[in-house]
């Protein structure tokens, strides 16, 4: 089972909305040998209800259902079940050199695709759905690496 992490800096707005946004995607379509998880590279924010609130609203708004969001507690790298096989896709391209350092330190390696998205956190609810609907548009553009070759003719454009 390959898993899809999604990495941002605080894992609270970014990373689990990718990853409510793919998991969708991919019950959508009936793949059964795909997971998909969040982290943080600096979870040092606890998530409250506010944040809750706008990430859930836009992800109904951006998608039809929040899915299992409701379910989310932001957690760190260190936290992740990462193994051999899995992707990590990074929202924040500055975060790469510290994302390279945690992963040395593991002793693991694995493909990593940079998207660079505006983090929503501390604005408002317009900021939160027009984050989910770039990640929802990135994801969709990118899952033939996300979702490899076996899947070309269900995602290609």
């Amino acid at each position: 089972m390959t898993t899809i992490f999604f990495a941002c800096s605080g894992n609270t707005c970014r990373s689990p909305m990718a990853a409510e946004i793919l998991r969708q995607i991919v019950e959508k379509y009936g793949i059964e040998d795909l997971e998909t998880d969040c982290f943080g590279i600096h979870p040092y924010l606890e998530d409250d209800a506010e944040v809750r609130r706008l990430r859930e609203q836009a992800l109904i708004e951006s998608t039809g259902s929040k899915g299992r969001i409701i379910e989310h507690v932001p957690k760190g790298f260190e936290e992740a079940s990462i193994s051999q096989g899995d992707k990590i896709i990074l929202l924040q391209k500055d975060l790469l050199e510290a994302l390279c350092e945690k992963m040395k330190l593991r002793g693991i390696s694995l493909p990593i695709l940079i998207l660079d998205i505006a983090d929503p956190f501390g604005q408002g609810y317009h900021e939160y759905l027009e984050c989910c609907r770039t990640l929802r548009d990135e994801i969709e553009d990118n899952m033939l690496w996300i979702l490899g070759s076996s899947y070309r003719d269900s995602f290609a454009k």
